[in-house]
């Protein structure tokens, strides 16, 4: 897993890669959390095999893709239909391909996600103020996405929690997304 999807914390993945690629392992990295939030090249990672999930980064579901190293030969899942270089039966959705690919376009655009990131860390670093030593940060202090953020409360209950945030915020993180 590039980027792990409860605490943000990002993987070495190249360094893991290489230590595969000298004992003749393909390596395979889950990029689903990372495509979109972080820079994720497939050369700099030297991954055999990397995944993602369209809908992490606003394609539609049911869309995915798969990148496979040229010359790694995998077994299809699925015999039959040789679509997809024969690693995969049934026909794909050319508009859900499109939709990923035009998703992915957007993505490549990281600066969004400077905002994100101050966003997050002002949050982070005003919890201290309103609740002491009690919230610990979970997962790596630098080394994680820019829009997660995963902290422990020690010894809190969840309604007390509430109850010291501004109601408004409350209230608008209730709220139906528009």
């Amino acid at each position: 897993m590039h980027a792990n999807n409860e605490v943000g914390s990002i993987q070495p993945i190249a360094e893991c890669a290489r230590i595969a690629r000298v004992h003749g392992i393909p390596f395979h990295t889950d990029a689903a959390q990372s495509v979109g939030k972080i820079a994720t090249q497939i050369a700099t990672l030297g991954v055999d095999m990397l995944s993602i999930a369209g809908h992490k980064l606003y394609a539609p579901k049911g869309i995915g893709a798969l990148y496979v190293r040229n010359g790694l030969a995998l077994e299809p899942l699925i015999h039959g239909a040789q679509h997809e270089r024969g690693r995969t039966a049934g026909t794909e959705s050319a508009v859900l391909c499109a939709a990923l690919g035009a998703a992915c376009t957007l993505a490549m655009d990281l600066a969004p996600n400077e905002n994100i990131r101050n966003m997050r860390d002002a949050f982070w670093n005003g919890l201290p103020e309103r609740f002491g030593a009690r919230v610990v940060l979970n997962g790596h202090p630098t080394l994680r996405l820019p829009n997660t953020l995963n902290v422990s409360f020690l010894g809190a209950v969840g309604s007390e929690l509430l109850a010291r945030f501004p109601q408004n915020l409350v209230e608008r993180a209730r709220a139906p997304l528009p």
